[in-house]
């Protein structure tokens, strides 16, 4: 089904899982989702996150069991 992303009261995007799908991956810094080797940007609609520096309010609205947030950063 649908899931609704929202980040600090903003609406991000919304993802479509095909039948029988159960997971995504988001590349905010790409600009890609995927699962495995398969691209799945076309079932997204919207904006990629942005999170702000500090703590930020992540919500979502249809039938999920969980997110993960992986921190991705480098130092120079």
């Amino acid at each position: 089904g649908d899931v609704e992303f929202s980040v600090n009261g903003k609406r991000m995007f919304t993802y479509t899982f095909s039948e029988g799908e159960n997971a995504v991956i988001l590349d905010c810094e790409k600009q890609d989702a995927y699962w495995e080797d398969t691209l799945k940007n076309r079932n997204m609609e919207g904006d990629f996150p942005i999170f702000e520096k500090g703590i930020n309010a992540i919500t979502w609205n249809g039938s999920v069991s969980s997110v993960r947030i992986t921190k991705y950063s480098r130092w120079l």
